[in-house]
């Protein structure tokens, strides 16, 4: 409906690179306050639901690590996102422009999308800054090889605790509305 509204075909891609995941989530401010990128991710794994809860028998959309050789791919699953390219999109804008912000150098190397290239495919090369690739076995992120190393700590450290604890009170209370009991509730 956005893409309509706003005669904007990428309009996914636009809002990622304009609208910070802190802007949007705490997920974002938590993975603002990690030490590094490495520490970040397993912050993106456990409070994603925070940032997009979709209706997804195979649960909400996770990414995983793939080594190959000496490549990093960081590889986005669920059977959700396999027919929504456009929460493909966001998700590698978001992760691709929120930290280009504090790194020193380019975190991503290539991306890899399962769908069709779009007409906007443009847009895809400017934000990513990248070799963008479409019809690909998966949609993924080659990552820099030494990313996990490299600083992040845009928070104080206790501010990680405190929207740690924030946010497991919200997992739990996203956990209850799921029940019976909640959606009644």
């Amino acid at each position: 409906h956005a893409q309509i509204a706003t005669k904007d075909p990428a309009f996914a891609l636009h809002w990622g690179e304009d609208v910070g995941m802190a802007d949007i989530s705490i997920l974002g401010l938590i993975m603002n306050a990690a030490p590094t990128m490495g520490a970040a991710f397993p912050q993106l794994q456990r409070y994603g639901r925070l940032a997009m809860e979709i209706n997804d028998p195979s649960g909400s959309p996770h990414f995983e690590l793939h080594q190959q050789g000496n490549r990093l791919f960081m590889v986005y699953e669920g059977t959700t996102v396999k027919n929504v390219p456009e929460l493909v999109e966001n998700a590698f804008v978001r992760l691709t422009c929120g930290p280009r912000q504090f790194l020193n150098a380019p975190h991503i190397l290539s991306a890899y999308f399962t769908h069709a290239a779009p007409s906007y495919q443009h847009e895809y090369e400017r934000i990513f800054q990248c070799p963008v690739h479409f019809n690909a076995k998966w949609n993924a992120m080659e990552l820099h090889p030494e990313v996990a190393s490299w600083a992040v700590a845009q928070s104080p450290d206790y501010m990680s605790k405190l929207l740690e604890e924030k946010a497991e009170q919200l997992l739990s209370t996203m956990s209850a509305q799921q029940s019976v009991r909640g959606q009644v509730e």
